[in-house]
């Protein structure tokens, strides 16, 4: 059973699932005024429908989907949305560095920053391998950072242990 099949077959099967728990009284013996909604399908008298929260769960699950389906596609879409997120901080940062020359002093620091968020954000996207790669890098040393830095504080909390006992 290949992807086609079960690409028509789950969601109808998600659905019915989740209509039944929507409307079961075995699970929420509560009444159904009182009972809490799974996908925000019921009207309630005071929230009406949730139809947002509902949207943002088929997205949230869609995402997952895909991510687990296409992998190399979602780390690329990934780099594209930091590099656009550098550029566009680089820019808010360049403006702010702008509004706030005569109100600050080393406003160009600013400025400068954003520079550097921009020149960033435009190699991520004409280099977007090499984005994904340096990515990968500064999370790996972060993670070692932190990790050195939680074995040193916990070295930390047993020696004063130690010490207060």
């Amino acid at each position: 059973m290949g992807w086609r099949a079960t690409s028509s077959i789950f969601p109808s099967f998600l659905s019915s699932r989740a209509l039944w728990f929507e409307s079961s009284p075995i699970l929420s013996p509560l009444p159904p005024p009182q009972r809490p909604s799974l996908l925000g399908l019921t009207k309630t008298r005071t929230h009406g429908r949730s139809w947002a929260t509902a949207l943002q769960g088929v997205v949230g699950i869609a995402a997952g989907v895909l991510t687990f389906m296409w992998p190399g596609v979602t780390a690329l879409a990934l780099v594209i949305f930091i590099g656009a997120w550098a550029i566009v901080t680089g820019i808010f940062e360049i403006a702010a560095a702008i509004r706030l020359r005569k109100v600050i002093r080393g406003e160009w620091l600013l400025a400068l920053s954003g520079i550097l968020s921009v020149i960033f954000g435009v190699l991520v996207f004409a280099f977007p391998g090499a984005g994904a790669v340096g990515i990968a890098w500064i999370l790996g040393a972060y993670s070692a950072a932190a990790g050195i830095i939680l074995i040193a504080l916990g070295i930390r909390l047993r020696s004063s242990l130690a010490v207060a006992l």
